[in-house]
């Protein structure tokens, strides 16, 4: 994925990162959710917490992995860096409507 981006997606990568930065701006709104960095690239990392869960301890205390099986059940997928850190990528298979799709289904907890 990363050759072909490189080598055949360049002009596309500009469009990736402007997702990746709509996603993170509207994301660091929501309680809970930590963003360390904003996104300089088509890679967002961001932290998950309690807050998100309304106060609720996910049985296995893993907060990332409870938080993308809630996104996976929205059409979503990511993935956990360890139990509170997640990583999106943007790219070009990704739709138009990412960002509201996002995060309409990051501000609805079930």
């Amino acid at each position: 994925a990363g050759i072909v981006a490189l080598e055949k997606m360049t002009a596309r990568l500009v469009e990736d990162h402007r997702v990746a930065r709509l996603i993170a701006e509207g994301i660091a709104r929501i309680p809970g959710i930590t963003i360390p960095v904003m996104p300089q690239t088509n890679i967002l990392i961001f932290e998950v917490g309690p807050p998100w869960f309304r106060g609720q301890v996910p049985p296995d205390g893993n907060y990332a992995g409870a938080f993308l099986r809630h996104l996976e059940s929205k059409g979503i997928q990511a993935l956990a860096i360890d139990a509170a850190k997640v990583r999106f990528v943007t790219h070009f298979d990704i739709p138009g409507d990412t960002v509201e799709k996002t995060l309409m289904a990051m501000t609805s907890v079930s």
